[in-house]
């Protein structure tokens, strides 16, 4: 079967067990602006930068930026990886 569902699964159970931390690459996600299915060039930037720029903006102004990209939990920002094209990247500073 696989998928994200087994993976917070396996997660959670190495957590439970005192396993520590999950390492990164082996829980890395991406989020992709809307642009990037039209074949928009686009770079990636970890989801922490992606999520510090959008603080940074007013409420209204970040909101409207955030629904270009795939959504996903905030707490989850050190395993996401977003990926803007040069649009989404200026819209919320980071161009």
């Amino acid at each position: 079967m696989g998928g994200w569902g087994e993976d917070v699964e396996q997660a959670y159970e190495k957590w439970a067990q005192g396993g520590g931390p999950v390492e990164e690459d082996s829980f890395r996600r991406d989020r992709r602006c809307a642009h990037f299915a039209e074949g928009a060039p686009t770079r990636s930037l970890p989801g922490e930068v992606y999520l510090n720029a959008l603080q940074r903006m007013r409420g209204s102004d970040a909101a409207r930026a955030a629904r270009n990209v795939e959504p996903f939990f905030w707490a989850d920002a050190k395993v996401v990886r977003v990926w803007l094209c040069h649009e989404c990247a200026s819209a919320v500073g980071l161009d």
